[in-house]
């Protein structure tokens, strides 16, 4: 399993070295291999049940391969950014840790389908995503491009979202932002 999951991600960063070097004529793929190198090393060091830090391997894939080229190696040193990482990845790790109690509480009590069970109710996530609404509109962006902040929100918002609403509201939302007209 772990050399096709290897094979996979090889597959999958020179498929998107290829296309984002049509669409900004930059070759991404040391940048690409060196995030998921990271996010693969910090994933087997890990204990079972640990979730990978994969908002900041999503945030990394999206800045590069948007044309928001990032040197890791700086990044590693820059307090602000890793700050910023570090409180996405703890809110998304919680929220996927939510979203996995939730769908074990409907395995074992399925008349639980709504209701206040639900809601998200974590002080420490709710503080934590506002933290990172602080860092990404209110702190100046001298250490770290407003793009990449902003980045990391859209990331943090889309766990939350994923973590929050069910599976037929998300299809919902999705088949009337693809399928319905605007008025």
């Amino acid at each position: 399993m772990g050399k096709t999951l290897l094979q996979n991600i090889q597959k999958y960063i020179h498929h998107l070295s290829v296309q984002t070097f049509q669409g900004l004529e930059r070759d991404l793929t040391q940048q690409l291999n060196d995030a998921w190198e990271a996010w693969l090393t910090a994933a087997l060091n890990m204990k079972i049940g640990e979730y990978p830090n994969e908002a900041t391997l999503i945030v990394q894939i999206l800045n590069l391969s948007t044309g928001r080229i990032m040197c890791s190696k700086e990044m590693l040193y820059n307090d602000d950014y890793k700050h910023l990482s570090h409180l996405t990845d703890k809110v998304c790790n919680q929220l996927r840790q939510h979203q996995k109690n939730q769908k074990e509480i409907h395995m074992v009590c399925p008349e639980m389908n709504g209701g206040s069970h639900g809601c998200i109710r974590s002080t420490e996530i709710e503080a934590d995503m506002q933290e990172i609404v602080r860092l990404v509109l209110q702190s100046p962006p001298e250490n770290v491009c407003q793009m990449v902040k902003q980045t990391f929100l859209i990331v943090a918002k889309a766990f939350y979202y994923m973590a929050y609403c069910s599976k037929e509201t998300r299809s919902s939302h999705i088949s009337k932002v693809l399928f319905e007209r605007l008025l």
